[in-house]
C-alpha cells in the first residue's frame, strides 16, 4: 500500500532516481527544498542542476550550499556548486 501524499508541487520524473530512499511522489518542492537541493547537487546531472536553478533560483540554492553542517552536500560537489551558485 502506498502512502497518501498531500503536496503543492512535485519534482519531475527526471529527478526521481536521486531519491532512492524516499518516495519521490511525496516530495514537496517547498517543504523539502533542503533535501531536494542537496541531493541534486550531490548526485544530479547538468539537466537536474538546470531544473534546480529554474525552480529555486541561484540565491536559494546558494543559501543551502553555504549551510555547511546542515546541508549534507559532499565537499567535492560543494566546490562546484560554489562556482556556479555562490
Amino acid at each position: 500500500m502506498s502512502a497518501i501524499c498531500y503536496i503543492v508541487a512535485m519534482i519531475p520524473p527526471l529527478m526521481h532516481k536521486l531519491f532512492w530512499d524516499i518516495d519521490p511522489n511525496c516530495l514537496d518542492t517547498e517543504k523539502n527544498k533542503r533535501i531536494i537541493i542537496s541531493r541534486t547537487i550531490n548526485y544530479g546531472t547538468l539537466t537536474n542542476w538546470r531544473w534546480l536553478t529554474k525552480t529555486y533560483g541561484k540565491a536559494r540554492v546558494a543559501e543551502v550550499v553555504r549551510a555547511r553542517d546542515r546541508s549534507g552536500i559532499r565537499e567535492s560537489a560543494r566546490r562546484l556548486a560554489n562556482i556556479l551558485f555562490v
